[in-house]
């Protein structure tokens, strides 16, 4: 007889799978860092840091890098969403 499913740290981080980017970012307890931000948003590496540079997205300045808040980047994406 198999018992309850067992979960690992990393099931954690997973949002259910009707879940949108933005669900999981605000589930998400960790920053993100530029290459993770970068692959959910599908925007180039000299594309993000510009708009940080720019103050267009909020980021955390991490010695030559940036680190994103999961919750200020969620509600970042949503003042973005296009109503469908």
């Amino acid at each position: 007889m198999a018992g309850p499913p067992v979960l690992t740290c990393m099931d954690l981080h997973k949002p259910p799978q009707s879940a949108t980017i933005i669900d999981g970012l605000r589930l998400r307890k960790t920053y993100l860092t530029t290459a993770e931000t970068m692959g959910l948003i599908r925007y180039t590496r000299n594309t993000l840091c510009a708009m940080v540079r720019e103050g267009r997205i909020p980021a955390i300045r991490q010695g030559n890098g940036y680190l994103f808040d999961p919750t200020e980047l969620a509600s970042w994406l949503e003042a973005r969403r296009i109503a469908a």
